[in-house]
């Protein structure tokens, strides 16, 4: 299996449904809930040739719009507001083989990659990243 494909969506309309100290928010969001939400990842592994040994990967993730401080926007009609957003993340990795039955992985990992800004709870997301892991199997 060269190539895999995964798709997920999650459709949340989480609402409170009583509340004893403050009435006036039965009915209103839950703080930083998004409504809709989905994600992707796609991968492909190379089996022969150069570049043998060698996966990539790209996927995306779907937030909707969230009310982060939904207690607080409940008498301004939900004015507050987060954006929703759309972030994308890409992989590559590469396999060295050592001895029969070892092999040393590398792979980097690109994590919103268009450094796309964004809220998530109760603060601002996390901006572009890098990482990078070296693993020994054996």
């Amino acid at each position: 299996d060269n190539f895999s494909f995964i798709l997920a969506y999650t459709y949340m309309d989480a609402k409170r449904t009583s509340n004893t100290e403050r009435p006036e928010l039965i009915g209103t969001p839950i703080e930083s809930n998004a409504k809709n939400s989905g994600s992707t990842w796609m991968r492909y592994k190379f089996t022969e040739g150069a570049l043998k040994r060698m996966s990539v990967g790209l996927g995306a993730i779907y937030s909707s719009e969230t009310h982060p401080q939904a207690s607080s926007a409940a008498l301004n009609r939900y004015k507050a507001t987060a954006p929703g957003y759309v972030l994308i993340n890409a992989m590559v990795k590469y396999s060295f083989p050592i001895g029969k039955s070892r092999e040393v992985s590398t792979q980097l990992n690109l994590n919103n990659v268009t450094d796309q800004k964004y809220f998530a709870g109760y603060d601002y997301g996390a901006p572009f990243a890098a990482d990078l892991t070296v693993s020994l199997h054996f």
